[in-house]
This record gives C-alpha cells, structure tokens and sequence, in this order.
C-alpha cells in the first residue's frame, strides 16, 4: 500500500470511528430514561438523568405561578436559596379555559425560564381538588352544578367540594392532566419536570363522608369486592387503625361498611378515603399512560382531638393508609405537609406499609435544618421542602 492510499484508509476508519462515538451519545441522551424511582439497597430513591437525587427545595405560594412576569424576578433569588427543586403550582382553570381548548403557553414558559436557572420543578396540579375546596377548575365547571355535581354540607347545603363519585368530572379531570403530561413530555427533553403532585390535599369537610343520596346508596351497600380482597390479602400487615376497626365487627368478609367497620365516623372516614383515593388514581393513570413519572399525593394531617369532618377527612392520611395503597396504586408515595409539632410523631406514620418518605411542605422554624438532616439520614427521606415561599420570603 502506498502512503497516499494509507493515509486516506486513515483517514475513513477515523471517520467511522468519530460518527459512532457521536452517534453513541446521541442514543445515549435520547435513551435517557424518564425521572423515576428505583430500589437501591432496599430503599427506593429518585433517579433523574440516571442519578439519584436529593431534593432540597422550596414551594410557591398558590397563585405565584399564575404570571409568567411575576416569576421573572423570583429565579434568581430561588438559585440564591440554594434550592435544586422548586415545587410550583398548575392550575387547571388556566390550562383549560375553555372545554377541550388547552393553553400551555404559561406553563411552558416556566418549565424554559426554571430550566435557564439550572432549578428541576415538582408540579402541583391544582385539578378537582386544592385544600378540599374545588377552586382552582375551569369557569365552565364551577357553573354547572347539575353535571358538576358538589357535596353537601352538616346543613344540607353544596360546598364547593365537587363529589368524589362525579364521573363527568373525574373524566373531565383525566384528559386535562393526560394532555398536561403528554405536552411536558413533548417540550421537557432536559427532565426540568421531575415529578408530579396529583391534586392538593384531598379532604373532606364538614362532615366525614358525602352525604348525597347516590353517596349514602354506596355506604349502604357491600363494601367493594377489592378492597375485601386486599384486607383479607394483607390480614397480618395492615396498619393497626383500620385493622382495629375491622377486627372488632369479627373480620367480617362481606357486608356494608357499618357492618365490616362499624357504625363510626371513623368509618365514614374509610369509606370516603377509599372513593378519593379511587378517583385521584383514575387521574394519575391517566398521566403516566402519557409520561410515567413519580407521582405522589399529599396530606392535610388532623389534629389531635380533632373529629372527621372538622379537619380534611379521608385524604392520605396515616389511618387510611392501607385505603390509599390499595385504592391508588398509581401513587407512588403519600406524603404528609408537617404544619404539627413532633415530627419523629408523624415520620413513623408514614414509613409504615413501605411508603417512601418525601415531605412537600413543612411550617419554617430554626430546627428545619435538624429536621432535614433528621429525615433524610434516620428515614432514608429523599426529599425535604422548606415553607411555602410566601411573597415576603423572596422579596
């Protein structure tokens, strides 16, 4: 071979060799999988970009994330906090105006101007529920009561809950957040979005259960052939709270939920936490069939004395575990908001049944550093938020 025609075989192998490495990290970023959580040493933790991940962030105040303009000048003070995860609010009244019309331009707007300050987002979706009340739904729903149904308060009166048992709502509920999480999957190729809050502390009020007649039709009739299955699945591990309950009317097999539970506000309680967890997983299912990322639900935690029906009932809380495990499967962790004092108290709660540790809100105080370092080493907790970031925290 002669050294010209060497130097031009050289020369095509190097090209060769230089497309593949290219193209090797080309497949390899593509191939990058989705923010998801995976168990490691028998603990799950939050990979994003193929790394595990500790949040340590903060969350806006409700309506923060309603003006593009307002957040302009919040970025760079968030960066300076020191945050890597904001927690912000999307609201469904934006995103769907108008029935079947979608707007994401404010969303993706955020997602661009997050991603400029190097800060990943965990989005709130402020969708049927938000602090029980249903404020945050389009104008076109919060008008039609009749096929919008709400429930019914101690006087007989409509709340502005909107019924768990609402079909049309529910649907109505499912293609907003699928088409929310098919877009972010479209424009978010940087993974800002690492995960999703599906509703906002989901609650009853006023009293335990809804108490319309198509509500008290289904209290009246056999519990669900799923959840007997789950219960007399789970006979040895199910958490002491609901176990009592049902051990007391003789671990019944079949019955209504007075005679499986007993005649008790506590089990209004049950049997309303079983018919939000059923309706905030139909949501969630609905999400992840268009882009299946973590997904959590977080709770209004009641206080001590405290009757259901006084504090948000039947939302994630630690007595209906079990409810929300079997009922939720698309959930991947229920997570407490820690407005309460002793927080060991309420750590214990939620690490039973295996449920992953991740604390969205927390009341600020001069311990919060203690209580981070606290949960994630003690709980294995891959996540700790500090207070809502309220307009005068970030002036």
């Amino acid at each position: 071979m002669n050294q010209s025609s060497f130097f031009h075989t050289k020369r095509k192998w190097l090209l060769l060799l230089c497309s593949t490495i290219i193209l090797s990290l080309y497949v390899s970023a593509q191939t990058s999988s989705a923010p998801h959580l995976e168990t490691r040493n028998g603990k799950a933790q939050l990979i994003i970009n193929d790394k595990p991940f500790l949040i340590l962030g903060g969350e806006l105040g409700n309506s923060a994330a309603s003006s593009r303009a307002y957040m302009q000048p919040i970025w760079s003070k968030l960066k300076e906090m020191n945050l890597n995860i904001v927690l912000m609010p999307v609201y469904w009244e934006l995103i769907e105006p108008q029935e079947n019309k979608f707007d994401f331009s404010l969303i993706d707007g955020l997602i661009a101007d997050a991603s400029s300050n190097n800060l990943h987002l965990v989005l709130l979706w402020f969708g049927t529920w938000k602090n029980s009340m249903s404020c945050y739904v389009p104008a076109w729903i919060k008008k039609d009561y009749k096929r919008f149904p709400r429930t019914i308060d101690k006087n007989g009166k409509a709340q502005e809950i909107i019924s768990a048992l609402s079909k049309e709502t529910s649907d109505a509920d499912c293609k907003a957040f699928a088409a929310l999480m098919k877009h972010i999957k479209e424009i978010d190729a940087k993974q800002t979005v690492i995960m999703i809050q599906v509703e906002n502390e989901v609650g009853m009020l006023s009293t335990a259960k809804e108490t319309t007649p198509d509500a008290l039709k289904l209290f009246n009739s056999n519990v669900p052939a799923d959840l007997m299955q789950y219960l007399q699945n789970n006979k040895d591990d199910i958490i002491s709270e609901l176990k009592k309950r049902w051990s007391e009317q003789g671990y019944k097999t079949a019955g209504t939920w007075a005679e499986v539970f007993g005649k008790s506000v506590s089990t209004d309680e049950i049997f309303q936490a079983y018919y939000y967890a059923k309706y905030v997983d139909k949501v969630a299912a609905a999400g992840k069939a268009e882009y299946n990322i973590p997904m959590y639900v977080n709770a209004a935690l009641n206080r001590p004395n405290v009757l259901p029906g006084d504090y948000p009932s039947a939302g994630p809380l630690p007595q209906v575990m079990d409810i929300w495990k079997m009922a939720a499967p698309h959930i991947d962790m229920l997570s407490p908001d820690f407005y309460n004092p002793d927080t060991k108290y309420w750590c214990d709660l939620y690490t039973r049944r295996n449920n992953t540790l991740f604390i969205p809100e927390i009341r600020f105080d001069s311990s919060d550093g203690a209580k981070a370092f606290f949960t994630i080493g003690h709980y294995y907790s891959w996540g700790f938020l500090r207070l809502l970031l309220k307009r005068e925290m970030i002036k």
